[in-house]
């Protein structure tokens, strides 16, 4: 049960953190196009200061977890709905950013050799992600989202209630497709 309740605190901590970036990003609907309109010499000086790759793939994952965790008050079909569409969103601008670091001349090899391992890391995080969820609905569960993140990945399935063998078969076939650890994985409902 005590482990039950600190998957809980997780989610409750990851929805806070999802309903503060989405404030923040839905709030200023100019922030991606001010990103790319900063000049050659601006863009040296935000990475002088330490806004590094790294930095800026974690604040884009952040905002889209805030955006899609705002729509949790409304119904679970809604919620799915809202949250892939964040997701697609966020993946889009994420492969937008890593595209425009390999194809920009002034950049160092370094910095590109980054982006293109950040980019297929992004589109291998995103084939399982999306293969787990049509596996998960091709066994009769209405809807599913997984998330897999570098410490903590959640599986939320559309449904009352998960028995505890059922949350334990899910969380065993989901570790192991996606090759992640068992307690990283939490595992929630929603109606």
């Amino acid at each position: 049960m005590e482990q039950r309740y600190k998957n809980f605190l997780l989610l409750l901590a990851a929805l806070a953190c999802f309903a503060v970036g989405a404030a923040l990003f839905i709030g200023d609907n100019d922030m991606v196009y001010e990103q790319t309109d900063e000049t050659q010499e601006e863009k040296d000086q935000n990475n002088e200061k330490g806004n590094t790759l790294e930095n800026q793939e974690v604040n884009a994952a952040e905002e889209d977890e805030a955006a899609a965790s705002a729509k949790v008050g409304s119904d679970g079909e809604n919620f799915f709905v809202n949250y892939r569409m964040q997701r697609d969103k966020r993946r889009d601008n994420q492969t937008e950013l890593y595209r425009d670091i390999l194809n920009d001349a002034t950049r160092d090899e370094e910095a590109k050799t980054a982006a293109q391992a950040a980019l297929e890391k992004l589109y291998q995080v995103a084939a399982v992600e999306d293969k787990v969820e049509e596996i998960l609905v091709g066994r009769n569960y209405s809807d599913v989202i997984f998330v897999m993140e570098d410490t903590v990945s959640l599986l939320i399935v559309k449904k009352q209630s998960l028995s505890e063998e059922e949350k334990t078969a899910l969380a065993s076939f989901v570790c192991s497709y996606a090759g992640i650890a068992q307690d990283s994985l939490s595992v929630f409902t929603v109606e």
